[in-house]
């Protein structure tokens, strides 16, 4: 059996991310919700933990709180990662990624993204008890958000078929870059963090999370758009081309080397 065409994952990093700063300012006016969303939450922790330490809050509280604004941070994060998914295939287009249609794409799709993020999410993170499943599942899935945006297919579908789409790139390198971009986001966050409260002196409560926000501000659109590039390059080599978000036709996940059928306006 011939083997499927390749993604040149260095080629699809360099090209998203050009792409990602050629529309910077959609993506920043589209991120700027879940960001301040994502900020307020890290603060209501951190009071919620400092309430705790000093008795005011049994640890079964926080615990609750601590579950509770975790949620909601996540599922703030992959509901409007739909929206940059969709906002990465207008530009790839070479149309001007608009923010209204990332919204409308939100409230068209937007239970199946949450059920399917949330379903990804807590089989990473249950996996990642035993490490090795936890990479598996995000090895599989990690493009499953993908296909329910621009493809229209439920949970189950989305991940059926994102598993035969991860198995035949090469996919475990691409998370491989993703994991580094992060640890660099993060050490260089730690660095500007260390430096201004130890040579600076810059005595501001909350800063750690505020300093937080700004790098997710400007940082996770990108890592969405390099996700979403990839999986529509790869939709492209193998045949499958789609030109706007639509379900596949009879419901069933085609072959890789047939398209998902006529799709619609968004």
């Amino acid at each position: 059996m011939a083997s499927k065409p390749q993604v040149d994952i260095f080629d699809s990093t360099l090209d998203s991310f050009r792409l990602y700063r050629k529309h910077l300012s959609s993506f920043f006016q589209f991120w700027t919700i879940p960001t301040l969303i994502t900020v307020i939450c890290g603060m209501m922790i951190i009071y919620f933990s400092d309430l705790a330490g000093r008795s005011s809050l049994s640890e079964f509280e926080y615990f609750l709180f601590l579950i509770l604004f975790s949620i909601l941070t996540f599922s703030v994060n992959t509901l409007f990662s739909g929206g940059i998914i969709a906002m990465t295939h207008e530009a790839m287009r070479g149309n001007t990624p608009s923010v209204k249609m990332a919204y409308d794409v939100m409230v068209k799709k937007g239970w199946r993204i949450l059920l399917t993020g949330l379903v990804i999410g807590f089989m990473i993170g249950f996996g990642n008890i035993l490490f090795f499943l936890g990479m598996l599942f995000c090895y599989w899935y990690i493009f499953a958000v993908c296909a329910v945006t621009l493809e229209g297919y439920t949970t189950i579908q989305a991940m059926d078929r994102c598993k035969n789409f991860s198995e035949s790139q090469n996919v475990a390198w691409f998370i491989g870059i993703l994991v580094v971009m992060i640890f660099v986001i993060f050490l260089v966050w730690f660095m500007v963090y260390y430096s201004l409260i130890t040579y600076v002196r810059i005595d501001l409560p909350y800063l750690n999370i505020i300093l937080l926000g700004f790098f997710f501000w400007i940082s996770a659109p990108y890592i969405f758009v390099a996700i979403a590039y990839f999986y529509i390059t790869g939709q492209d080599l193998n045949n499958r081309p789609f030109d706007a978000l639509d379900p596949p036709i009879g419901g069933e996940n085609p072959p890789l080397d047939q398209p998902a059928g006529r799709p619609d306006d968004y």
